[in-house]
């Protein structure tokens, strides 16, 4: 019986969601084993789904059905992550700024739909930019799993790459904002994570936890 012909767009489709969906799981996975959920900001979790909610009505009009598939999936992980971790991650005011976000986008769709797209790419720093700038202040980086942020770089690079195309300037923007905040995070472990590494097993102190 021969075998079923899989066809390059369907690969890479497959692809496609795949890469939105899989850097996200090591977290999942860590937060439900360990319930720890240190290093990890709140605010930024609830800024993303505001972000993944506003990104699946951006793009269920397109052709870009693989980002569509693949957001709404990530989407459902990055739900599972929010509820595990903000049982123990502390409110602030800044909790206060994703709920504006989404006012902000609520009215963008109401009055001006055709900003929507560039919005979404702008809104990706409130998500991306705490934890790439925190990856060089933070004291430890042992926490912080690599294999993520280049799963994550690799995504950015896609969500580019899908976007050009078709000119969608908020996955543009998603695009080159996933790919410099992975690339901060990534240079920050191969800078300081040996030199704080060191320092911890020297003091025999526990090190502290950047998720992420």
């Amino acid at each position: 019986m021969p075998l079923p012909v899989v066809s390059f767009d369907a690969l890479y489709a497959v692809v496609v969601v795949a890469i939105g969906v899989v850097p996200l799981l090591p977290q999942l996975t860590r937060l439900a084993r360990t319930g720890d959920a240190a290093g990890l900001c709140l605010p930024a979790l609830l800024a993303g789904l505001v972000n993944y909610v506003a990104w699946t009505w951006y793009l269920a009009p397109t052709e870009a059905t693989g980002l569509l598939v693949g957001n709404v999936l990530a989407g459902l992980v990055w739900v599972a992550v929010t509820a595990l971790a903000v049982r123990s991650l502390a409110w602030s005011a800044s909790c206060l700024v994703p709920a504006v976000w989404a006012l902000v986008l609520l009215g963008v769709v109401a009055l001006a739909p055709g900003l929507l797209g560039s919005l979404l790419g702008v809104g990706s720093l409130l998500v991306f930019v705490p934890q790439a700038v925190g990856a060089w202040r933070v004291p430890s980086l042992s926490g912080v799993s690599a294999t993520s942020w280049w799963l994550l770089l690799v995504q950015g690079l896609v969500w580019f790459g899908e976007s050009l195309p078709g000119l969608l300037v908020g996955g543009l923007v998603f695009g080159v904002v996933c790919v410099t905040a992975s690339l901060s995070v990534l240079c920050a472990l191969s800078v300081r994570g040996p030199r704080l590494a060191a320092a911890a097993a020297a003091s025999g102190a526990p090190d502290a936890v950047l998720a992420a």
